[in-house]
């Protein structure tokens, strides 16, 4: 059961405490000596969440970095340090306890402080409430989660580990910790066994000064961390409380990811500031240091995709021959003398220097000659790591039959952002026959002194399984969220445009054939194929032509969805200036499945100085009689605005929350296996959470375990409604349905879908949306099948308001 407690200037308290620590130079321009903050505006939100212990402190000022000063052992008692927001920590002990907090921005720390008392209701006795998030029940792995700021952090004494140093999102990438994974077993109440499983990269990431053994003869000495060869290690854990702390404790030589210091080798006891089903925090130190990790179990959160396995033995091209690379480069198509490049010890990473600017496709390519043959009869898979100094447009990448470029498995131009790595891939594509291929790499377009690199070339037969996750789109690099304009909206830029057009439509022999039919209607175009086009790009053309202009200096974003009735691989989408096909957005291929609703979005794309946007379509490979319908054409000016969320909902004592205040009357159903009534459980409400405490079980089935909240609140027909509630367990519950319906007929209904419920874990259901119906007393039936006797659940922050 989680308490939260909002403190704002009323509950200050006249108690002071130190201020940090600082050093700065004499003079920082831009500084304000009278914009420090002030304590008496400090806003906080202490959570406890009787369920675990565990205790999350909240800075509600935003701009502002706090520093928390807890005292877990007495206000007498060294405190833990914190200037993270959003900060965990687990109390083992029951009792009242003291965080003190203050604030800073770039002028300075405010003086004094707030001081806040919060109560901590249990003390820990149920180590299942570790145990069952750290282990899922049986058995669990976890991974660092790279993706998160502060996934890896060091600090001082004493501190949460954060204070000095914390990695940024994947900033640790090719030191091997990434690849870790580390597995729990659950054995007794409180221990268990474990697994480090160093994965692909076969190494324990170690800090430069262990110099101990068996590390010292690995490492370099140069001041840089460094990567220790480690199979698998099997050992034990153990939770364990020591004072108002809880730690995992595992037998010596037991690593954990980062091995930071000999001391941690020889004694590897790990402080729990938090754990849950999505994520585990733990802190590791001695006198001169603490180091913080955060994981994740394995294969949760954003995960960083970075092609197929290089080092797999699926992958052809690593086990290729290949020849030196040759070259053709002519800015303004005058040959040039070959460029310079590098090719790493380990084979895979080449890195070519362009010295001079290029204008036009075909003006920097590159060849790399394979020995590995491709048939028709398999189908493969592709991926490459590329990057440049600078940005470009329009780089190819073609892998190709050695004797005939027109037979080739993927021609594909793609975009290329300064200083990041476009992970390029595609997959399950059907094969071409070719004794030996080569692939072919243009930079045409390049601006002067542009360095690229890429690495991590595969080939490989689709059939063999490498164990790569393959993110949802092949096509696109990952893009952030975007609040698109309505098509009929004045912020589109295309609204309302009556598009010219024009075709250049060809067969297989590029001799130019029937235009289709074209006709459009407001946002929506539809051409029907005559004659089919060619299988090759750009043998099935459309140009759609306007008068929309847009500017150089400016940000856009662009959408476009496309329904047709086959199949059709590889459409172009490229919209450029009028007279200008070298300049663009993109010119990204993009698959189209037949009678499904295919977007394709640009986001954030740098303008271009026209008069007169066109937007350049390819459809190769068509069918006479194809169908293809282009339609909600958007144009936006960009902007970095938050996404908007799928629903805003109001707070849950809002008077806008037709549950506020609600004091629910209650009635039960529970039944064992054989449908055979057993004791209720106990109920309790407090405010908007409801309490229920399993005396006996419930049968595994839908419906043996109803609990039906009634109400007097009354709703509509003809109005629509959003409703939402969260639950929190302390066992793993499958198929919980939720059920809000009138008084007297539960025929209608919001819904009665079932939704699993993780133990400890907060689980929210909404509905979103709903058509009302006409009841006086709308009443919330829900059904907890397959409980335990002892098994605690919470039903809180119900919340029903009219959808908007």
């Amino acid at each position: 059961m989680k308490k939260t407690f909002k403190y704002t200037v009323s509950a200050m308290l006249a108690a002071m405490a130190a201020m940090l620590p600082a050093c700065s130079p004499d003079q920082i321009d831009g500084l304000d000596p009278n914009g420090r903050p002030e304590a008496s505006d400090i806003e906080a939100t202490i959570s406890v969440d009787d369920a675990t212990n565990q205790v999350t402190f909240t800075l509600n000022n935003k701009g502002y970095t706090p520093v928390w000063r807890i005292y877990k052992n007495g206000t007498e008692k060294a405190p833990v340090i914190s200037t993270r927001n959003d900060y965990n920590e687990i109390f083992t002990v029951a009792g009242t306890y003291v965080v003190e907090v203050q604030m800073y921005n770039r002028n300075g720390v405010c003086d004094g402080n707030k001081r806040f008392e919060f109560n901590i209701v249990n003390s820990l006795v149920d180590w299942a409430r570790y145990m069952t998030p750290l282990t899922g029940g049986e058995t669990k792995t976890w991974q660092m989660a790279a993706n998160e700021a502060s996934h890896l952090a060091c600090g001082e004494p004493g501190s949460d580990g954060t204070g000095w140093w914390n990695a940024a999102p994947n900033e640790k990438e090719g030191c091997g910790m990434y690849e870790n994974r580390v597995t729990f077993t659950k054995g007794g109440d409180n221990n268990g066994s474990f697994l480090y499983n160093p994965g692909e990269s076969g190494t324990l990431y170690v800090n430069t000064g262990v110099t101990e053994a068996p590390f010292g003869a690995v490492n370099p000495g140069d001041g840089v961390d460094f990567m220790y060869p480690l199979g698998e290690v099997s050992s034990s854990f153990q939770f364990v409380a020591e004072g108002n702390d809880l730690f995992i404790v595992f037998p010596a030589e037991t690593p954990m990811i980062y091995l930071p210091s000999i001391d941690c080798w020889n004694n590897p006891k790990f402080k729990v500031h938090g754990v849950s089903n999505s994520k585990l925090e733990l802190s590791w130190g001695n006198n001169d240091i603490r180091w913080h990790y955060i994981l994740q179990p394995e294969g949760s959160g954003p995960q960083k995709f970075t092609g197929f396995k290089y080092d797999s033995d699926f992958n052809l091209w690593k086990k290729a021959v290949k020849e030196t690379p040759t070259f053709y480069y002519a800015p303004g198509w005058a040959q040039l003398p070959d460029p310079e490049y590098t090719l790493d010890d380990k084979g895979n990473e080449y890195t070519l220097k362009l010295p001079s600017a290029t204008t036009d496709q075909w003006q920097a390519q590159m060849h790399i000659v394979t020995d590995i043959a491709l048939n028709s009869v398999t189908n493969y898979d592709f991926s490459m790591i590329i990057s440049s100094t600078q940005s470009m447009k329009g780089a190819t990448v073609k892998l190709t039959d050695t004797t005939d470029d027109g037979n080739f498995l993927i021609e594909q131009r793609v975009d290329l952002t300064a200083g990041d790595d476009l992970v390029f891939w595609l997959s399950d594509l059907p094969g071409i026959d070719a004794a030996a291929v080569k692939l072919v790499l243009d930079f045409g377009g390049c601006p002067d002194n542009t360095e690229i690199s890429f690495k991590n070339i595969v080939v490989k037969d689709h059939a063999n399984d490498d164990g790569t996750v393959l993110p949802s789109d092949p096509d696109t690099p990952d893009t952030p969220g975007v609040n698109w304009v309505d098509p009929n909206s004045d912020d589109n830029l295309l609204k309302g445009v009556e598009y010219g057009h024009s075709f250049w439509w060809a067969d297989n022999n590029w001799s130019q054939v029937a235009d289709p039919e074209y006709a459009q209607d407001g946002n929506q175009i539809k051409i029907v194929v005559n004659e089919p086009s060619g299988s090759s790009q750009w043998q099935g053309q459309l140009h759609l032509q306007t008068n929309t202009g847009i500017a150089a200096g400016t940000k856009y974003d662009f959408r476009v969805v496309f329904c047709a009735t086959q199949d059709i691989p590889g459409v172009t989408v490229k919209p450029h200036p009028d007279g200008d096909d070298g300049t663009m957005f993109s010119e990204a291929r993009h698959d189209i499945t037949a009678f499904e609703d295919c977007a394709v979005e640009y986001i954030g794309c740098e303008g271009f100085d026209t008069e007169n946007l066109v937007i350049t379509l390819d459809f190769p490979g068509c069918a006479a009689g194809t169908e293809i319908v282009v339609k909600d054409i958007v144009l936006q000016v960009h902007t970095d605005a938050p996404v908007a969320p799928t629903q805003e909902w109001v707070d849950v004592n809002s008077a806008d929350n037709l549950m506020a205040g609600v004091e629910f009357g209650h009635a039960f159903w529970w039944a064992d296996p054989n449908w055979s009534q057993v004791t209720d459980p106990e109920y309790s409400q407090d405010g908007n959470q409801i309490k229920i405490v399993v005396n006996e079980p419930s049968g595994p089935s839908q419906w043996q375990g109803q609990l039906h909240l009634q109400s007097n609140v009354a709703i509509a027909a003809g109005t629509k409604y959003d409703f939402r509630v969260t639950f929190n367990s302390t066992q793993d519950l499958a198929g919980v349905t939720v059920k809000p319906h009138p008084d007297g007929d539960d025929a209608t209904m919001f819904s009665e879908a079932r939704h699993d419920v993780a133990a400890y874990d907060d689980v929210t259901v909404e509905y979103v949306d709903c058509d009302g119906f006409d009841t006086a007393n709308l009443v919330i039936t829900l059904d907890f099948p397959g409980c335990n006797a002892g098994t605690e659940i919470v039903v809180k922050d119900i919340i029903l308001q009219v959808h908007k």
